[in-house]
């Protein structure tokens, strides 16, 4: 009887055990399962990576609503830096300064250009979703967009590069505009290590009707 007693007394708490096993697993799944899903949204395919539209799609565009197309003559394309303690920031113009209405592309960022055969330490971020659609820009308005990088590296080794970088937009299927800082300079002075491995991040937000504040 002693025996059947201690039988039945093992099965419940090996019963118990499995019990608690299975609740662990099942706890441990739906954990995983939240994350899973409510992960923040930084991943490369959604905040890092834009990939311009192809030249193939920019020679089927055409102006719409028979709107023509701004040239860089149409435009002024400024950008305003300010440096402050370990940071550059500045706000990119682009401005219709011609006396009629005319478009610019979407579906693209500003693009970042240095000498990519030299650099190899620059990483380009673009921060936003950049609008699809042409931009129609009458007298005086314009569109927006905002830049960052490092006011000096932080490098794990001695040695600086300063980098000249131009920052164009592509306004039409054919046609490029390049942004001037406050003094009429294209090239910014970019600095980055010496040391390939450390990197240099450059931020580019997206274009907009409205000033973007980062």
């Amino acid at each position: 009887m002693y025996n059947a007693y201690m039988k039945k007394q093992v099965n419940a708490y090996m019963k118990k055990q499995v019990i608690i096993a299975l609740s662990i697993i099942i706890i441990a799944l739906l954990g995983g399962l939240y994350f899973y899903f409510h992960k923040p949204n930084n991943s490369p395919d959604s905040q890092t990576v834009n990939k311009p539209i192809s030249p193939t799609i920019y020679n089927q565009i055409s102006p719409t609503n028979g709107i023509k197309f701004c040239t860089p003559q149409d435009l002024e394309a400024s950008l305003s830096l300010s440096a402050g303690a370990g940071n550059i920031y500045g706000t990119f113009s682009l401005k219709n300064i011609s006396k009629s209405d005319c478009q610019i592309l979407g579906g693209d960022f500003i693009f970042a250009n240095y000498d990519t055969n030299i650099v190899k330490n620059i990483t380009i971020t673009h921060i936003g979703e950049t609008q699809v659609s042409p931009f129609i820009l009458s007298n005086n308005s314009p569109i927006y967009s905002q830049v960052h990088f490092p006011n000096g590296p932080q490098c794990n080794s001695i040695g600086i590069n300063p980098v000249n970088v131009t920052f164009t937009y592509k306004i039409s299927p054919t046609e490029n505009v390049t942004f001037k800082n406050q003094n009429g300079e294209a090239a910014q002075v970019v600095q980055t290590c010496k040391t390939p491995s450390d990197l240099t991040d450059i931020q580019i937000w997206n274009m907009s009707i409205q000033p973007i504040t980062p």
